[in-house]
């Protein structure tokens, strides 16, 4: 499964857009 590449990717992204994910959380 692609699973660990596509969790890396999301992580990735949150990482990138960690502001937007905190807010996105709330």
């Amino acid at each position: 499964r692609m699973a660990g590449r596509n969790r890396t990717e999301f992580y990735k992204l949150l990482s990138r857009h960690e502001l937007d994910a905190n807010d996105f959380k709330e």
